[in-house]
């Protein structure tokens, strides 16, 4: 098995290093903030971002590994979005600006189009 140091990364078409930059301290603290907020979220809100955001599940293989219904994994990933971008304004690590917005209809209809 190959072994990659964790400051580089592997091409998937080339198969050759990248490197990857190490992440600031800044960075390394932001990190730990938000991960102090996700802690903080109720339970169901933090398994479906975990599944959906860092597993990269669909809401249908969430709701399936959750053993929810496919419009119950999208309403909480909804509220738990919003939920999140709220304690990370409160918690003033970014401005409401800077945050995506939690509701995907704005994104088609183009209101935050640049």
């Amino acid at each position: 098995m190959l072994q990659v140091p964790p400051t580089h990364a592997l091409s998937a078409a080339t198969g050759r290093r990248r490197h990857r930059a190490k992440p600031s301290a800044e960075q390394a603290i932001l990190a730990c903030r938000i991960e102090e907020i996700l802690r903080d979220l109720p339970p169901a809100h933090r398994e479906i971002l975990v599944a959906t955001y860092f597993r990269r599940q669909t809401t249908r293989q969430a709701a399936r590994q959750l053993k929810i219904t496919h419009e119950d994994a999208r309403r909480r990933v909804y509220h738990a979005t919003r939920e999140l971008t709220a304690a990370i304004v409160a918690a003033r690590l970014s401005r409401p600006d800077e945050l995506p917005p939690t509701d995907p209809g704005r994104w088609r209809r183009g209101a935050f189009a640049r």
